[in-house]
């Protein structure tokens, strides 16, 4: 059973709006990305996002590119793709394309038959060998 099934809908909200307000802070953006508490809470409540990740950063994603259909993303340590992915997402519903790195053998098969983006077996690391 997915860990999100164990989380209360409003408790997921209340996680996520704090890594909204952490990291708009941090990039000096929250003018810019961060709606009113109200208007964030209807927005995550509403479903728009059927956030697969793990304390909602997807949600913190689509809110901050405002929605966007089209772009390209770089998910490090992909597992199975789906289970806790920051960017399930935004492949599925948004659109994007990307890559997902995953070196661990236990998860292709389930990498390879969940996503569809570009796939890399190997580990990501300070220097190419290339």
């Amino acid at each position: 059973m997915p860990l999100l099934s164990h989380i209360a809908a409003s408790n997921l909200v209340v996680r996520a709006e704090k890594t909204l307000y952490r990291s708009a802070r941090a990039l000096g953006l929250e003018r810019r990305l961060l709606p009113s508490h109200a208007r964030f809470r209807t927005f995550c409540e509403k479903g728009r996002v059927a956030s697969k990740s793990q304390i909602g950063q997807d949600i913190l994603v689509v809110r901050a590119l405002c929605m966007k259909r089209d772009g390209f993303f770089v998910d490090v340590g992909a597992t199975s793709g789906v289970a806790l992915s920051k960017t399930f997402v935004l492949e599925k519903d948004f659109d994007l394309g990307g890559i997902c790195s995953e070196p661990g053998r236990g998860w292709h098969k389930q990498l390879h038959l969940n996503r569809q983006c570009v796939i890399d077996e190997h580990c990501v690391w300070s220097a190419s060998s290339l």
